[in-house]
């Protein structure tokens, strides 16, 4: 989540945080603190970042941590269409081209 109004709290307008991180910190204040505002973050990358991941298409269905479910899933790596396996996920994130990406192992 990106920081648009810290409130009354240390964050400052811009930094990035878990949405749960920003949840308990406005969870924490009392009721005459004002809270943060904050929206979704996404990060962007280039075709040369790109490179470094295994991309899975961003309608792959996720657990509620948000781990991929299936087995297999269609996959883009180094611009080459794959099948690649779940457990090399770690994290997600939409890039520009509407897919998710996951780090190689």
């Amino acid at each position: 989540m990106k920081i648009l109004n810290p409130g009354d709290m240390d964050y400052k307008v811009g930094d990035t945080v878990s949405r749960g991180q920003a949840e308990d910190a406005n969870r924490k204040l009392s009721a005459k603190k004002q809270q943060a505002e904050f929206e979704a973050h996404c990060e962007y990358l280039s075709a040369w970042e790109e490179d470094k991941y295994t991309i899975a298409q961003a309608n792959v269905a996720l657990d509620e941590k948000g781990r991929i479910v299936p087995e297999l899933c269609n996959a883009r790596q180094a611009a080459t269409s794959c099948s690649s396996r779940a457990r090399r996920s770690n994290t997600s994130t939409s890039a520009p081209s509407n897919w998710s990406r996951w780090p190689r192992v």
